[in-house]
C-alpha cells in the first residue's frame, strides 16, 4: 500500500521553487497570501515545518538575481516573507545560509526612489535583524548608513518609508557592534535632532509612532557608556526633559514621556548620599545573643548575662506593680523634651535629608506672627 503524498502546501512549494515565468509565481504567491491570511498562527507554523522559509527565501534569490528584478513579484513576495519571518525563530540564520542577507540590502539601495520597494526591503530587513548575527553582519556591509539616508527631518511625505527606517534602525542597533559604530559616527546627537524636529513640528501629533521609534534607538544606544556619555555631552539630558515636559499636558503621550524618563535615568550621574560612613549608627541585637558594643571585641559573659536576665525579670514585675502611674496624665513627664540617643555633633551628616534637626521652630514660628502683624 502506497503512503501518503505530498500536502497541497508542499506542492505549492515545490512548484514555487521550479516556477520559470512571472505569472505562475505570482498566482502562487497569491493563494499562499490568502490561505496565511484567512488563518491563525497555527498555518504559518505549519508551513514553517513544511520548509516554507526556505522556499520564499529560495523564490527571493532567484528573482533578485536576475538581470531585471521584477518589483511586481518582488514585492509580494517581501510582505509573505515578512509575514512568515515574524513567527520564525531561525529566519536570519535561513537567510544567511541562503545568501539572502546581502542581496536583501542590495535591492533596497537600488529602490531607494521606489517607496513601496523599498519599504518592502524595509520591514524585510527589520525581521532579518532579530537575530544578532544577522543584524552584525548587515552592519558590516553598510546597512546603518543606508538606514540614516532613509530617515528625514520632519515632512508630511513618505511618512511610512520614514518609519519603516527608523524600525530597521533599531533592530539593527539590538548588536553591540553596530551601537559601537553608530556611537562613532554622531548617531547620537543626529538622532536627538531629529527627535526634537519631529517633536517641535508634530503639534497635532500625527507621527507619535515616529517619535517613539527615534526614543527606542536612543535607548539601544544609550545601553553603552560610551552612548551615555554622547548623550550628555551632547545636551540630551536637557533635549529630553524640556519634551518630555511639554508631553505631560497630554495623556496620549505617555509612552514617549516613559521612554524619555527611562533613558534619563539611565544616563543621569550617579551620586552617592550626603553621608560621612556608610556604617550605621543603629544596632540591633539578634535574639539569644548579647547586646555588644559594635567598637569592642566580643567576649565570654556567660555569668552577667544570667544575672542581668535576673534584673530584668525584677524590672518587669516592678513594671506590672506600676499600672495605675498612666505616663498620658503625666504632665511633667510629657513636658520632658527626650534627649537624642547620639550626640549632636553625629546629626551634622543628616542636615541634608533631615533640615527639621537644626531649626529653631519656636523662632520661626516668631517671626511668622511678626509678619502677619505688619
Amino acid at each position: 500500500m502506497a503512503g501518503p503524498g505530498p500536502s497541497g502546501l508542499e506542492v505549492l512549494l515545490s512548484t514555487l521553487q521550479d516556477a520559470s515565468d512571472s505569472e505562475s509565481t505570482l498566482n502562487i504567491l497569491n493563494v499562499l497570501d490568502e490561505l496565511l491570511s484567512a488563518g491563525t498562527d497555527r498555518r504559518i507554523h505549519y508551513m514553517i515545518k513544511k520548509g516554507g522559509s526556505e522556499a520564499l527565501l529560495r523564490t527571493l534569490v532567484n528573482t533578485g538575481c536576475s538581470p531585471s528584478p521584477s518589483s511586481t513579484i518582488l514585492v509580494p513576495l517581501l510582505h509573505l516573507l515578512t509575514k512568515v519571518g515574524h513567527r520564525d525563530k531561525k529566519i536570519g540564520h535561513k537567510a544567511e545560509k541562503a545568501g539572502a542577507v546581502l542581496l536583501l540590502l542590495d535591492l533596497l539601495r537600488q529602490s531607494l526612489s521606489d517607496v513601496k520597494m523599498a519599504v518592502a526591503c524595509l520591514w524585510l530587513l527589520r525581521v532579518y535583524a532579530s537575530c544578532v548575527s544577522t543584524a552584525a553582519l548587515l552592519g558590516k556591509n553598510g546597512a546603518l548608513e543606508v538606514q540614516f539616508m532613509l530617515i528625514a527631518p520632519h515632512t508630511k511625505k513618505n511618512t511610512r518609508m520614514v518609519k519603516a527606517a527608523i524600525d530597521a534602525l533599531a533592530a539593527l542597533l539590538n548588536s553591540k557592534w553596530n551601537c559601537r559604530r553608530a556611537v562613532s559616527q554622531g548617531y547620537v546627537s543626529s538622532l536627538l535632532n531629529l527627535y526634537e524636529d519631529w517633536h517641535s513640528n508634530d503639534a497635532e501629533n500625527k507621527h507619535i509612532p515616529i517619535r517613539r521609534a527615534l526614543l527606542h534607538c536612543l535607548r539601544h544606544l544609550t545601553n553603552l557608556p560610551a552612548g551615555r556619555r554622547a548623550l550628555e555631552q551632547d545636551g540630551g539630558m536637557e533635549i529630553l526633559f524640556r519634551t518630555t515636559q511639554a508631553c505631560l499636558a497630554s495623556r496620549g503621550l505617555e509612552s514617549l514621556a516613559k521612554s524619555a524618563t527611562q533613558i534619563m535615568r539611565k544616563c543621569y550621574p550617579k551620586q552617592p548620599l550626603p553621608l560621612r560612613s556608610d556604617r550605621s549608627t543603629y544596632s540591633f541585637p539578634l535574639p539569644g545573643c548579647p547586646t555588644l558594643n559594635p567598637e569592642s571585641a566580643p567576649t565570654s559573659e556567660d555569668d552577667n548575662l544570667e544575672e542581668e536576665s535576673d534584673e530584668e525579670d525584677a524590672e518587669i514585675d516592678d513594671l506590672d506593680r506600676e499600672e495605675d502611674d498612666d505616663l498620658e496624665t503625666d504632665l511633667t513627664k510629657l513636658r520632658t523634651r527626650p534627649e537624642p540617643d547620639r550626640p549632636l555633633e553625629e546629626l551634622g551628616q543628616y542636615a541634608r535629608l533631615c533640615p527639621e534637626l537644626h531649626y529653631d521652630f519656636q523662632v520661626i514660628f516668631s517671626a511668622l506672627l511678626q509678619n502677619c502683624v505688619l
